[in-house]
């Protein structure tokens, strides 16, 4: 809970765990091989128009927000023989977009909490 400018109203935020945004691009970066830095997943995911059917669930630490399942995994899918290092960028992208969307869509606006 925040007050707001000492006027006596307080916010309240709910509040939810991502693990792997940063971290799965430093996958692509040091596992993968596929970046050299960081900075260039973004550059690289523009190139495609699209994920080229690749989905990424960066579970490779478990899953936050709102699963909360430590035992889940990582999972890659959709891969071709046409699948290209910018595909799996855009695919990481798009997960880490993803994931707090799925945590605040259950959320309802709390008028006063208990």
């Amino acid at each position: 809970a925040v007050e707001q400018g000492g006027l006596g109203a307080v916010t309240y935020a709910l509040e939810g765990s991502v693990f792997m945004a940063g971290g799965a691009v430093q996958w692509l970066r040091d596992a993968l091989g596929i970046i050299d830095s960081s900075a260039q997943v973004g550059p690289l995911a523009a190139m495609a128009s699209d994920n080229g059917g690749v989905y990424f669930v960066p579970a490779l630490t478990g899953l936050g927000t709102p699963y909360w399942d430590p035992y889940a995994r990582g999972l890659l899918i959709g891969l071709t023989r046409g699948t290209r290092p910018e595909h799996l960028a855009r695919a990481t992208e798009e997960a880490s977009a993803s994931k707090p969307a799925l945590s605040s869509t259950p959320c309802a606006r709390v008028r006063e909490p208990r």
